[in-house]
């Protein structure tokens, strides 16, 4: 019985581990979609 509960238990932990990197793939795809100024602020049209 332990030894069930052991695999599944590294199961969960290697699904953990899939999720997170599959997260960090995903959060740099969408970051990558969005242009970013160099400094904080309002961006005004009118020269």
């Amino acid at each position: 019985m332990e030894q069930m509960y052991q695999s599944t238990h590294e199961i969960q932990l290697e699904k953990e581990k899939a999720q997170v990197i599959q997260y960090e793939y995903w959060k740099r795809q969408y970051e990558k979609r969005f242009l970013r100024a160099p400094v904080d602020g309002v961006v005004s049209g009118a020269c």
